[in-house]
């Protein structure tokens, strides 16, 4: 395995976006992956070039391949490098894998946030002592922190909390440069505990509108003039509730929502630990994914949907409830396959055309062990899974389900619902 992969984010202007710093270990690396257009603007280097594939699962052989080398990975865009990251998070050690993020990140955050960043001292969340906040921390400086997945925001604030008090405000930026953007606004004490994103940006700010001069202080970088503010999705804090969410409180369309019952028998056979990675392939409204994200304290959930007016409702149901660990893909299935992690649950719902290729796809990246559901109303999707999985010789089981569902109602005649539809439950041994 690779002695070391340095996974670096390159903004919009290619190498010219890159610190003289992250140039010096370009230069001691002896492996750089990336796109081709992106590696053109490298060719000074003594490193070997490799491009970037696609499939995500070929970067492993290739570290796996290059023992004792320091290895490179440039990751163009945002997208990029949240999808990057979340694949390597899973398979590396902080001691092997350092994220060095790019400064257009920090500016987003700040425009996202409604906050002004000239004069800020920005840090990375590893250069941080976080036994003597007050090396770093001043009240009237404006500070910006690349957090990681093990020194969170949470983690941050909990250290903050004990040294610098609580009279702190925070704003955390999730998946900054993307669609998926989400800004929480809080008080230190109302982070503790919170899970966000892998590469949340955290900003500390003055309470008062006064101008902040930058003093100098290592390691921080003083960042440069602040980009005009855009306007933020801040996530609102959603209702609290048990497990076993009511049908009424999601932002659906009838036809589509996975029912609370048949939700939470899914769950159910899908047996989910507190770390699971889960696919929700057909996610539609997003409640299954939602209702499963409450039982992953350390787990994430990769809602998978195509549906333009489905995704919608997947992102304002996410802001509804507050939920901190669902990811949306947006995209054809299998293709979007490529740039998430590998899962050990995964649900398949609502889908018929393409059957066969969507099941081999997930299947080959379900983990040891693993659980797969498939949930369908129809006999011929039935007749299709079963003679697939006939063709793997697999062993699996069925549970046909028909529900009867009377709400009643003064002044009202009662309303019955029935629904039919079959569960195929199957575990990788």
């Amino acid at each position: 395995m690779a002695r070391e992969v340095l996974l670096i984010g390159v903004g919009p202007k290619g190498r010219q976006s890159l610190t003289d710093e992250t140039i010096k270990l370009l230069e001691s690396s002896q492996i750089l992956i990336g796109g081709k257009k992106l590696l053109s603007q490298f060719k000074d280097l003594p490193a070997r070039t490799m491009i970037l594939p696609s499939d995500l699962s070929k970067v492993l052989k290739i570290l796996k391949e290059s023992p004792d080398e320091t290895v490179a990975i440039l990751a163009f865009g945002n997208e990029n490098l949240y999808g990057l990251s979340r694949f390597l998070f899973q398979r590396f050690s902080k001691e092997d894998l350092r994220i060095i993020p790019n400064m257009e990140q920090m500016k987003l955050a700040f425009a996202a946030a409604k906050e002004t960043m000239d004069g800020a001292r920005i840090y990375m969340a590893g250069d941080l002592d976080l036994e003597n906040v007050h090396e770093w921390f001043q009240p009237h400086q404006r500070i910006g922190i690349y957090s990681d997945p093990t020194i969170t925001p949470s983690i941050i604030a909990k250290a903050l909390f004990k040294q610098a008090g609580k009279d702190v405000m925070i704003s955390v930026c999730q998946d900054v440069g993307t669609k998926r953007v989400k800004v929480v606004r809080s008080d230190i004490e109302g982070l503790l505990g919170r899970r966000f994103s892998p590469l949340s940006i955290m900003l500390l700010t003055p309470s008062s509108s006064e101008t902040v001069t930058s003093t100098s202080v290592t390691p921080a970088l003083v960042a440069p003039a602040s980009v005009a503010p855009q306007a933020p999705q801040v996530r609102p804090a959603g209702p609290v509730k048990a497990f076993g969410i009511s049908d009424k409180d999601f932002v659906h369309t009838d036809r589509t929502l996975l029912g609370q019952e048949v939700r939470l028998v899914c769950l159910a056979k899908l047996c989910l630990t507190t770390s699971s990675i889960l696919w929700d392939i057909g996610a539609a409204c997003g409640a299954a994914s939602i209702e499963a994200s409450r039982m992953l304290s350390s787990g994430d959930v990769y809602a998978i949907e195509r549906d333009y007016v489905q995704i919608r409702h997947l992102y304002e149901n996410i802001k509804r409830f507050a939920v901190q660990n669902v990811t949306v893909i947006d995209g054809e299935s299998p293709a979007s396959f490529k740039s998430i992690p590998d899962p050990d649950r995964i649900l398949i719902q609502g889908i018929s055309s393409r059957m066969k290729e969507i099941f081999e796809a997930a299947w080959h990246r379900l983990k040891a062990h693993g659980v797969m559901v498939i949930c369908t109303r129809q006999d011929q999707d039935l007749a299709q899974i079963r003679e697939i999985l006939k063709d793997q010789d697999l062993p699996y089981e069925i549970i046909a389900m028909n529900l009867s569902k009377v709400v009643i109602q003064r002044g009202k005649y009662p309303e019955t619902t029935l629904t039919s539809l079959y569960l195929i439950a199957i575990e990788k041994t």
